[in-house]
């Protein structure tokens, strides 16, 4: 049976709702939705984020060439519960971009998300990112809980891998 792009995309934005739902119910928190590009998802605006927050990033929008720390082009810490969501994404269509450009830091960093405040990406497009040491050149979770969902990889390198978890539960979707 084929899937047709329009049923995938159907299917890929119940599956967003579905899952809002969920943390918005679960959480019991008072959530807030911002609606930005990719490119204005950086360390001042991230960092005043609440657990419980949505964040949706505009489609097919990139950010490369700034970054939060020397470390990592996104560095979400201390990260608390929010999700991060690129509207209208589905399967390498309209992905939020998030590239590093030269391979010399660390695309996303999230780093110790307390018990009970998950980080969920979903839609992204990491790439070109670097770790010096290690592993995690695309994507590094250090001690925390995050779930990631249609979140594509390229040219991402590292000593070990694309994508580093150390002591976390990660649920891959």
């Amino acid at each position: 049976m084929l899937i047709t792009k329009q049923k995938l995309k159907i299917t890929t934005m119940i599956n967003i709702i579905i899952m809002l739902l969920l943390f918005t119910t679960i959480s019991f928190v008072t959530s807030t939705t911002y609606t930005l590009s990719t490119n204005q998802f950086n360390r001042d605006y991230h960092d005043t984020l609440t657990h419980g927050d949505i964040v949706l990033l505009t489609s097919n929008t990139i950010r490369s060439g700034t970054y939060d720390t020397e470390l990592s082009m996104v560095d979400l810490d201390p990260a608390i519960g929010i999700n991060v969501i690129c509207e209208g994404s589905s399967f390498m269509s309209s992905l939020c971009d998030f590239n590093a450009g030269s391979n010399t830091r660390i695309v996303i960093g999230i780093w110790d998300v307390p018990a009970g405040q998950m980080i969920w990406l979903y839609g992204l497009l990491v790439q070109n990112g670097k770790a010096t040491s290690g592993g995690g050149g695309g994507i590094f979770i250090g001690e925390s809980s995050s779930t990631l969902e249609n979140i594509y990889f390229m040219n991402n390198k590292a000593l070990y891998v694309s994508i580093f978890i150390r002591q976390i539960y990660i649920q891959y979707v």
